[in-house]
Parts: C-alpha cells; sequence; structure tokens
C-alpha cells in the first residue's frame, strides 16, 4: 500500500494502526509515545532514492524479502516520494533479523551515494579533487548535506573536524521516529553507508564511518564517526 502525498494526511489517520502495526507491536514502547511519534511522521516525506536504494540491496543480500518490500513500495508507479510511515513499516519488519537489518541497509546507504555523488555537478567534482585542503573540506560538507537532501528533504545534519575524525550530527533521522527500545539496536546504518560512499568519492579518504550513538538506543542523538587516514588527518 502506497499514499500519495495528497492523499497522506486523511489515509494516515485512519488506516495506520493496521499499516504498521506488526512494526509498533515489536516492544516499541507505550501508548502515548507512540501518538507522539504518528504526529512527528505525518508530514515527512522520503524521496524515491531511498527506496529504489533499499530495493538494489535487498535484491543483493536477501532476495526472499523482495516480494515483502512491493508489499510497501509499488516502485511500478513512478513515485516519486513515499510517506515516511511506509519506511517506518518496511524497516521495522526487517529489523526482526539485526544482522540482516544491518547488512541490507548498509548497502542501501551506500547504494544512494552512488546516485547523490554522480547529482553533484560536474563542476563541483573536479573542484574536490583541485581545491586546496581548506577549500575541499568545505566542498566535503556541502557534499554530505547535498547527499542527504537526495533522502530527505528535512534532514539536518552538523560537520565538524576533530583531529583524525569527521564528527557528524544528524537530525532527523528517518529511522528514529519511533520511541527507542529496552536494549535496542543501533537503527541507522543507512546512514554510515551513505557518508562512507560519499567521502570515498573524495580526496579526504576515510577507512571507517561508524554509529557512535543513536536515539534508536535511547541516546540524545544520532552521531557518526568518519575515521580518517592519517595522511588525511595531518
Amino acid at each position: 500500500m502506497v499514499y500519495s502525498s495528497a492523499e497522506t494526511p486523511k489515509v494516515y489517520d485512519s488506516c495506520v494502526p493496521s499499516f504498521l502495526g506488526k512494526a509498533f507491536a515489536m516492544g516499541i514502547g507505550g501508548s502515548g509515545r507512540r501518538a507522539d511519534a504518528f504526529t512527528e511522521m505525518k508530514e515527512v516525506q522520503v524521496e524515491r532514492l531511498f527506496v529504489t536504494s533499499l530495493q538494489k540491496a535487498i535484491e543483493e543480500h536477501a532476495p526472499e524479502e523482495l516480494e515483502v518490500l512491493s508489499q510497501w513500495f509499488d516502485l511500478s508507479a513512478r513515485q516519486m516520494h513515499f510517506h515516511v510511515a511506509t519506511v517506518v513499516g518496511a524497516v521495522g519488519y526487517l529489523r526482526r533479523n539485526p544482522t540482516l537489518y544491518a547488512k541490507v541497509i548498509d548497502a542501501a546507504g551506500r547504494n544512494a551515494s552512488e546516485r547523490a555523488y554522480g547529482d553533484f555537478s560536474q563542476i563541483e567534482r573536479r573542484l574536490l579533487e583541485s581545491l586546496p585542503r581548506f577549500g575541499r573540506e568545505r566542498l566535503v560538507k556541502h557534499l554530505l548535506h547535498s547527499g542527504l537532501r537526495c533522502i530527505h528533504k528535512d534532514a539536518q545534519l552538523a560537520v565538524k573536524r576533530d583531529g583524525e575524525k569527521l564528527l557528524l550530527n544528524l537530525g532527523n533521522s528517518l529511522f528514529c521516529h519511533t520511541p527507542a527500545e529496552n536494549g535496542g539496536q543501533k537503527r541507522c546504518h543507512f546512514y554510515a553507508g551513505l557518508f562512507a560512499g560519499l567521502l570515498e568519492k573524495t580526496d579526504i579518504h576515510c577507512y571507517s564511518v561508524i554509529e557512535a550513538s543513536c536515539r534508536g538506543q535511547g541516546d540524545d542523538e544520532c552521531r557518526f564517526e568518519a575515521l580518517l587516514k592519517r595522511s588525511q588527518a595531518a
């Protein structure tokens, strides 16, 4: 079932309990917190790139789940925007298998980074290769912001250099609209894959992007650390 942006409010209010019943029945907190989560999600839209990247990752790592994905997203309709409730439902289903979830969602992020970098202008890509380090780092921050907005326009990202690391503080994660679970897993592997894929395209090479904290585990923020190679951290 897929909702267009024009019909989302009406359908959302009447159908969410059954639509996301399984995803929200898996120990995601009390009814009051769920109601708050639904309210926050009501106007959030997700770009098609996320869905196509997820589909490709599932084809690669879990083809047996493709039929389930088709129940959440109708890719044949050429719909450009999807309601975040469908994302919550789909990833909630995938999180039943934590190992598979981490692999699929990380791969989806890397898939998305390829397209997001392709949308970066040719001039900007040339500047990434030719600018001095200071100017190049500013352009890298722009690249990360641009890549994130290819997924959802309301995304917020703060980037700060800290020695051998880039600290990436993410606001409005698609995966943390529902309340934290007791003893829950980190949810935002997608962004780690997205950021790693984008950084690999630049001259500021990193050898790892890790999610240091996640609201899905009860932390105050979703924060990532891009660990730089020593030659780049000097």
